[in-house]
């Protein structure tokens, strides 16, 4: 019996959507245009499948070639509002010094061994007010250092006083993104360095989830170092977290660089397969129904990535983990090459500047091509009688 080979419709799909942003990125179109352009082919496309399955009587599945070009037009799309979106938040908070009030959503302490600071406090705030001129969105995200500690904790709403961002430099020569671009990337609108008298705590909730989460990933990571010595409890914490503190990774690196094993510092799919294999390897010796061990194992999962710092390779290999295990609890069939291209398009569709940054590309297309090679050599011989 021959063999049929299995649709790539969104792999392709995939192609299509990353041709979308580059020629965007590349040219620049309105937002007008890109409507227009996008509403007309649809159109053209609603005709002619119309017209292919009624006057010639053939299968809807013959013209789907031509639903790519919607995903170049999306992909297009997305990277415009991104990026505008972005320019006119940048541009109000370059106009002049804004007094701004905000959520602290995380917040990082460093003791830093070079360098003029000793001590580097970084907040992560969700502005949601601003003044003298109102915040043109609901809300945004803004990066802020301070020298030294401050008494603030996950949750707090805080007053920050007399701000105002640079305007971003252009693209560095090299054509390598900016550090501009990095922070709009990670969904920051601007970073600040600032001064401890320019904060005022506004409110400090009795109850709060971020700082409870907070609290339990430091409380944990505190009684790793307790436990082993600093260098050991770094790199557990490096590989296995997420966390990367600047002195240790500074000792680290080295290290691993001598021995070309500098990639395993990052937090990739194969730290979460050790992870769920451990917890696989256990919960089989357990006597539970299958569609239990499915559901322990993805609550597992989810826990470790509420109390770990995450990462774009960790995110893709979570969620791809995520999809597979749904599958097989609803009984599904699935495809790992199918289930990492939709994971993909989903990541650039939310945030299409992922796709210029090295960790995007390490982490998707190395994945990308081992899923190939696992597709192509199992894939059965032609005429083969045993598929």
């Amino acid at each position: 019996m021959n063999h049929h080979k299995k649709p790539l419709h969104l792999f392709w799909a995939l192609i299509a959507l990353i041709s979308g942003i580059m020629i965007q990125t590349t040219y620049a179109f309105q937002f007008e245009t890109l409507a227009l352009m996008f509403v007309g082919y649809a159109l053209c496309i609603t005709i002619g499948a119309y017209w292919y399955t009624r006057a010639q009587g053939r299968s809807v599945r013959n013209i789907t070639r031509a639903l790519y070009g919607l995903y170049v037009l999306t992909g297009a799309l997305a990277v415009q509002h991104q990026t505008t979106s972005l320019a006119k938040l940048n541009a109000f908070f370059c106009k002049q010094p804004l007094t701004v009030e905000g959520i602290i959503i995380n917040k990082y302490s460093h003791d830093l061994t070079a360098g003029k600071w000793n001590q580097l406090t970084t907040l992560d705030v969700e502005i949601y007010s601003a003044a003298p001129q109102p915040l043109p969105v609901t809300s945004t995200r803004i990066q802020c250092f301070v020298k030294q500690t401050v008494a603030l904790e996950v949750g707090d709403t805080i007053m920050i006083k007399n701000i105002q961002a640079k305007k971003p430099p252009q693209t560095p020569a090299s054509g390598n993104p900016s550090f501009h671009l990095y922070l709009q990337k990670e969904g920051y609108t601007a970073s600040y360095f600032i001064k401890h008298n320019q904060i005022t705590l506004l409110n400090r909730p009795q109850k709060s989830i971020r700082r409870w989460l907070w609290n339990q990933r430091q409380t944990m990571f505190t009684s790793i170092i307790k436990q082993l010595n600093p260098m050991t409890a770094h790199f557990f914490a490096t590989i296995f977290l997420g966390k990367k503190e600047p002195t240790s990774s500074q000792e680290l690196r080295p290290l691993f660089s001598y021995w070309g094993l500098a990639h395993y510092l990052a937090r990739s799919g194969l730290h979460i397969v050790l992870f769920i294999s451990l917890w696989s390897f256990f919960l089989g010796l357990i006597p539970l129904h299958r569609r239990i061990k499915i559901i322990c194992l993805l609550a597992c999962c989810i826990i470790y990535s509420a109390l770990s710092w995450a990462s774009t390779p960790f995110y893709r290999a979570f969620f791809t983990f995520i999809a597979l295990q749904l599958g097989s609890l609803l009984d599904y069939t699935t495809s790992f090459f199918h289930i990492l291209s939709l994971i993909c398009i989903l990541f650039l569709l939310f945030n299409p500047l992922h796709l210029f940054f090295i960790d995007f590309q390490l982490t998707f297309g190395l994945t990308f091509a081992l899923s190939w090679i696992t597709m192509v050599s199992t894939r059965p011989a032609e005429g083969d009688v045993s598929s």
